[in-house]
């Protein structure tokens, strides 16, 4: 997990590094510490999303990510021609613990710490969309919210806050709701 500093806040951000000739399979990523510096442009109640939430069609999915567990999200309008993911960690005690809503141009480049192909053992970073993309983060055990548009040649927008101050926000597509869609069609891992 890598950490994105803001005024004095640590904000969780999962980093992958490549495993190459690690004692993990090659499916699974290591994942790695980095801290990175944001430019926050604003209050996350005034965060204007570039591209809207919409919950039409949908098609459940799972993933694992080491370290972290198992994650239950929801494709709109399905896996194959994603253009919206929602994810939600659970912790040991079956509560929502992180919540993930990435719009739009989901499509990153990886690359190597030198801007060239990832090699193993050495930190990566995704490159921002050619599109544009609208993500919304909650880290509810740290209590941390941050809203971002990135990509398609502008300008980087982002905004930070607190959870519980936005879960049922329209501008960020009601998050409370968005948890009870996924987990009603999805159910908890």
């Amino acid at each position: 997990m890598r950490f994105v500093h803001y005024l004095g806040m640590l904000i969780p951000v999962t980093a992958i590094a490549c495993s190459g000739n690690s004692a993990a399979p090659p499916s699974e990523p290591r994942v790695g510490t980095s801290t990175e510096r944001i430019a926050v442009s604003g209050r996350i109640r005034d965060f204007v999303p570039d591209v809207p939430a919409f919950s039409e069609g949908g098609e459940c999915q799972t993933r694992e990510l080491p370290g972290r567990g198992k994650d239950v999200g929801i494709a709109f309008p399905n896996v194959e021609n994603a253009v919206r993911q929602v994810w939600l960690t659970f912790g040991a005690e079956g509560k929502v613990v992180n919540y993930s809503d990435v719009r739009g141009d989901l499509v990153r480049k990886v690359v190597g710490a030198d801007g060239g192909p990832p090699r193993p053992g050495e930190p990566v970073r995704a490159l921002p969309p050619a599109g544009r993309q609208t993500s919304i983060h909650l880290n509810i055990t740290s209590q941390v919210a941050l809203a971002q548009n990135v990509g398609g040649d502008r300008p980087q927008v982002s905004s930070v806050g607190a959870p519980r101050a936005v879960m049922t926000a329209k501008n960020l597509g009601n998050p409370a709701a968005m948890i009870e869609l996924v987990i009603s069609r999805c159910g908890r891992p």
